[in-house]
């Protein structure tokens, strides 16, 4: 009578390069320590004129920043602002001192889609969190953009949906005191969202 050897567990096979595949319960485990990472040191700019906003690139996106500030500067009594920052290494472009005190995080975009609508929101909200304790909290948040791009530049019931897109659903961040309001930069000046009809909403 022919006799069998036992099977015995069957070793994980390798991949087209010789590696042996790894069990995802095995990956879920894994406990990972990043190295840490040196960052560059932050800067805070504050801006008292036209003449102290730099242009630093070329691109269409550099330009439009640019002009951003140096209308919030050009227009800040107006605005109600007391103070113009710009920053560099800090996650967010820059920020804005009302009249009353108020601090407000400022994030500039050239087009806004859902992709740089979700920068936004994690670009401001990293920046909240490392922002030191002992200093005034931001009550507010600001994105400052050209215009919607993709799909979120079409209309539906006079209006651009990217407003709607905006307010449902990256306005404002879970179990966080902050809403971040939307303003459209067109011509040297601030657009807010345009009101619908409700008849026709």
């Amino acid at each position: 009578m022919k006799s069998f050897a036992m099977r015995g567990t069957r070793p994980t096979p390798p991949d087209a390069r010789g590696r042996r595949r790894v069990s995802l319960a095995r990956i879920l485990q894994r406990v990972v320590t990043p190295n840490p990472v040196k960052s560059p040191k932050p800067v805070d700019l504050p801006l008292r004129t036209p003449d102290d906003v730099e242009v630093r690139g070329k691109s269409p996106t550099d330009q439009f920043e640019a002009g951003v500030f140096r209308f919030l500067v050009t227009a800040r009594r107006s605005l109600g602002l007391r103070e113009v920052h710009r920053f560099e290494n800090q996650l967010i472009d820059g920020a804005l001192v009302l009249t009353d005190g108020a601090s407000v995080a400022l994030e500039v975009k050239y087009r806004l889609g859902w992709n740089t609508a979700c920068r936004s929101n994690w670009q401001i909200e990293w920046f909240l969190r490392r922002h030191r304790r002992d200093q005034p909290p931001y009550r507010h948040g600001l994105v400052i953009f050209g215009a919607f791009s993709g799909d979120w530049a079409t209309s539906r019931h006079s209006r651009v949906v990217g407003w709607d897109h905006w307010y449902r659903g990256h306005a404002g961040f879970h179990k966080r005191g902050i809403q971040i309001v939307l303003a459209q930069f067109v011509e040297r000046t601030l657009v807010l969202c345009p009101t619908v009809d409700a008849a026709n909403a």
